[in-house]
């Protein structure tokens, strides 16, 4: 999938969101073009988000569908689980604790390394 981000939006020569440092809207979509690249993907399949949180939240909103279910592997960062909980009008999140197989039925299974520590 290939984004073409001036059609999604505008912005200005000060759009960052972590501070006030004046860009310009193609500094991000170079970046991108960049990672790509260094990935051995095709221009335009790699995507910067403001945070881990909103990229977590686009992933899970993106492959999931209404009444899907998510396995959280036990220790994940707490804002991951925060999420989940935020977006349980749409999914079902359960932990498992990695010592074994995820639960069955799950449509997605959820890992992250390093994971807190316990």
């Amino acid at each position: 999938m290939t984004v073409d981000r001036s059609t999604v939006c505008r912005m200005s020569r000060a759009s960052r969101a972590r501070s006030s440092t004046p860009a310009t809207p193609t500094d991000g979509v170079e970046v991108e073009r960049a990672l790509a690249a260094l990935e051995g993907a095709p221009e335009g399949q790699a995507l910067l988000f403001a945070s881990g949180s909103a990229a977590a939240t686009a992933l899970l909103l993106a492959l999931l569908k209404p009444g899907d279910t998510v396995a959280l592997a036990t220790g994940a960062y707490f804002g991951t689980s925060v999420i989940m909980d935020e977006l349980s009008r749409w999914l079902t999140h359960v932990e498992f604790d990695q010592t074994g197989p995820p639960p069955d039925g799950v449509d997605l299974v959820w890992l992250e390394a390093p994971s807190n520590p316990s």
